[in-house]
Formats: structure tokens, C-alpha cells, sequence
């Protein structure tokens, strides 16, 4: 198994410092993980090269740099390309240049979810992203059928699932569910998650196409990331 990490960054220096120094804080230089880690970094034009330095100080290799600016889900297809023919890895984990670790990547958590078949896709954050505001209205609600195309109610988090349920074999409390594909931090498989970034175009087409995945979803209980910052990120698509 080989987890590829990608922070992608677009200006708001300030945030990434927090994103690189927290995450590095919890994690060091991931030597601790049970499977190969490699990290990465790419840059949707930022104004200055801050962003770059921050990652190179971190231990993150330069993987993809715009001049001009792409936007979020054209970043995520050209980052996912590029880091399967860089190393061929079975997972890939995007990270925004607006989410704080909060604690140490789970990682019996995530050996535990690689060799599931039936999973494909471990959210690492639960019901709220933004720390000191947990409430419902975090989220908008999605408007779509759920996983699978049954009628199931809404979680707090705004997204369509079926009832999420514990997972008692799970290495840390973990919950199991049928549920689209969320936004990240997560960690996917790297072949659902090229498909999913197949001719979609938008992240509210690819999360709707991935109602067509018969695999089902992980989430932690503990949020191993909070969201930081109020500004959306630049090149947003919904």
C-alpha cells in the first residue's frame, strides 16, 4: 500500500503556514506510518513563492505549479494525474491549503480501511468542519437522491446517507455508511478517485457521479482536521 498526501495551495499564506506547521507538529515526517508516505506539493498561481518555500521547509516535494490561476477542481485533476505517474500509489489524500491538524494522522485507522475492499474512501473529519461553530449550519443541504439512489435521511452535515453505523472491528472509533463522496481531507482510493475526476468538471458533478461507487464510506469520530479561515477558497466550483 502507498498513501500519496498533496497539499495544494492558492495564496493565503498565512493559512498554510498552520496547514504545513500543524500538520508536521502531529505527524513529523510521516516515518511512523505502516505503509509508504509520500508528500507532495502543488500551487494554483499564488502572487508570491511563500507557498513553495513553506512546503520545501516541510518536507513536501514540488509536483505542479500554475501561472495562471486553474481553479480547484481543474488542480485536483491535474495533481491526481501527475502523482500516478510520479509513484503509483493506491491512496491519495488532497489537502487544502485551509485545514489544521487537530491530532496525529490515524494511521492503524488508515491500514486498517486500505485493506477493506468494500471501503474505498475515510473521511477525516465527522459531523462539523469548523471548530467553535458546530452547528448545522456549517453546511448547506445537497440536493440529490442518496448513495445508491435510495431516499435516505439527512445527516447534520448536509450530505444524503444512509444511517451511519459503528464500525466495531475499526482500530479507533470509526463509523461506516453509504454517503457520496465528501469533500477532502480524505483519504481515496487512487482508482475511484481518477474516476470520479473523469469528465466531471465540477465537484457537485463528481460527488454526484460517485453515487455509482458500491463501496462505502469510513469517517472518523474525531476530527483529525479542523477548517480554518472564512474565505473560499480561490477557483471554488460548486
Amino acid at each position: 500500500m502507498k498513501l500519496a498526501i498533496i497539499v495544494l495551495t492558492c495564496g493565503r499564506e498565512d493559512l498554510s503556514k498552520r496547514t504545513f506547521e500543524s500538520f508536521v507538529k502531529f505527524n513529523g515526517m510521516c516515518e511512523f506510518a505502516p505503509f509508504e508516505v509520500k508528500k507532495y506539493h502543488a500551487d494554483d498561481a499564488s502572487e508570491t513563492r511563500q507557498n513553495e518555500g513553506l512546503a520545501r521547509l516541510h518536507g513536501f516535494e514540488p509536483i505542479a505549479s500554475t501561472k495562471t490561476r486553474t481553479g480547484i477542481q481543474g488542480m485536483h485533476e491535474l495533481i491526481i494525474g501527475r502523482v500516478t505517474k510520479r509513484c503509483q500509489p493506491t491512496h491519495i489524500m488532497i489537502l487544502e491549503n485551509d485545514w489544521e491538524s487537530a491530532r496525529p494522522m490515524p494511521w492503524r485507522l488508515i491500514e486498517y480501511m486500505m485493506h477493506k475492499p468494500d471501503v474505498y474512501h475515510l473521511r477525516l473529519w465527522h459531523d462539523y468542519k469548523h471548530l467553535g461553530r458546530a452547528t448545522a449550519n456549517d453546511f448547506k443541504p445537497w440536493p440529490h437522491r442518496g448513495h445508491r439512489g435510495r431516499k435516505d435521511p439527512r445527516t447534520v452535515s448536509g450530505f444524503v446517507a444512509t444511517n451511519w453505523q459503528d464500525d466495531l472491528d475499526a482500530p479507533e472509533p470509526a463509523e461506516i455508511g453509504d454517503i457520496h463522496y465528501g469533500n477532502p481531507p480524505n483519504i481515496c482510493r487512487a482508482k475511484e478517485l481518477r474516476w470520479l475526476h473523469e469528465n466531471t468538471g465540477s465537484e457537485k458533478a463528481m460527488i454526484q457521479k460517485s453515487g455509482q461507487i458500491t463501496a462505502r464510506t469510513l469517517r472518523v469520530k474525531k476530527n483529525v482536521f479542523w477548517h480554518i479561515g472564512d474565505e473560499r477558497t480561490p477557483g471554488f466550483r460548486r
